[in-house]
């Protein structure tokens, strides 16, 4: 009778440690979504855009086109875009040089050169004041011969 009161008691401290083990395993897992979340969160910039990219399809080669990318500034404090840096020379951006209210929408024009024939996409790259990381603007298409 001892034999098995000593076998039972071992084999409940062992599945007790494993649901320890297991209950930590979950616990680091947990926080690891949990601290993914909150560096997204603090990434995230204020000012959101409708969309991040835009097809031209196909267009002519030499002609010039033009988008725009519509943004909201969701944050808690007025901003201010520092820069917008396109990726070549045949791209021109146009955009409001002031603040930016709370819950204010704006725009950035994208003006494109279109050339030389082929597929093309282009990066933009829009930098806020008080961010880190730029938020990237993409224009894409097809250029034909006339």
């Amino acid at each position: 009778m001892k034999r098995i009161s000593i076998i039972i008691i071992v084999l409940l401290l062992i599945s007790n440690t494993v649901l320890v083990v297991k209950v930590v395993q979950l616990n680091n897992d947990l926080k690891d979504v949990y601290q993914n979340f909150d560096m997204q969160k603090r990434n995230a910039s204020p000012l959101v855009f409708d969309s991040q990219s835009y097809d031209f399809g196909k267009i002519v080669l030499d002609s010039n086109y033009q988008t725009n990318f519509t943004f909201t500034n969701t944050g808690t404090k007025p901003i201010k875009i520092k820069d917008i840096a396109p990726s070549c020379g045949c791209t021109v951006p146009v955009w409001n040089k002031g603040f930016i209210d709370v819950g204010h929408k704006g725009s950035i024009a994208l003006k494109y050169h279109a050339g030389p024939v082929g597929n093309f996409s282009k990066e933009t790259f829009v930098y806020v004041v008080g961010e880190t990381k730029p938020i990237v603007l993409t224009i894409k298409g097809s250029v034909k011969a006339r």
